[in-house]
């Protein structure tokens, strides 16, 4: 007999499976019958192979998210100064969602509405926004509140750019420069004026 570990590829059916129902809804909100249904696989299979749906969310989260997190561990790490590694981590972050389309804008705008991830895919999440904020926040000298404020907005300019790019309204390139100086504007009008 094989082993549930030794199939893999159920494994990702199933994942396949719950991200194109989230992309199809345009919502976290999916149940295991639905999953099940989409996978062609029966609800007690879909159990065989993940403890819960926040598990399955998790996992889905994480590979979506990619080498996103080492990579910004590396901008923070490797760039000059802290303006260079934002703008390097909201390109990545544009380039990934002309690349990987609307399942990652979801699970990162509607996060909250639904609540599917689990603790994992919480902490993971929490995580990277955390750093983000305390580096706006020493930067500049922002309160925690309006950092997260600013991430929003620069989160928002890096969709709303990928969105036309996936639509074919501009092409990858011009929305990258135009993210690197509405970014670049935004922090720059930000910046603390000592007197």
């Amino acid at each position: 007999m094989t082993s549930l570990a030794a199939q893999p590829d159920r494994r990702e059916l199933m994942l396949n499976a719950l991200a194109d129902l989230i992309v199809t809804r345009g919502s976290l909100a999916v149940t295991p019958n639905e999953i099940a249904a989409s996978a062609g696989v029966s609800r007690p299979l879909v159990y065989a192979y993940f403890d819960s749906i926040a598990q399955m969310a998790d996992e889905l989260f994480a590979r979506e998210l990619g080498d996103s997190p080492a990579m910004i561990d590396a901008a923070l790490e490797s760039e000059p100064d802290w303006l260079a590694a934002v703008l390097a981590i909201y390109e990545n972050y544009l380039n990934d969602l002309v690349q990987r389309g609307s399942l990652m804008l979801l699970i990162m705008r509607e996060r909250n509405k639904d609540n599917m991830l689990g603790k994992e895919g919480r902490a993971l999440f929490s995580a990277i926004l955390h750093r983000m904020a305390r580096l706006l926040s020493t930067n500049l000298e922002l309160q925690p509140r309006e950092s997260f404020v600013v991430l929003e907005l620069l989160g928002s300019m890096a969709e709303s750019l990928a969105k036309m790019v996936r639509e074919g309204r501009i092409p990858q390139a011009t929305a990258q420069s135009n993210l690197r100086r509405l970014t670049k504007a935004q922090l720059d009008a930000l910046r603390p004026r000592h007197a």
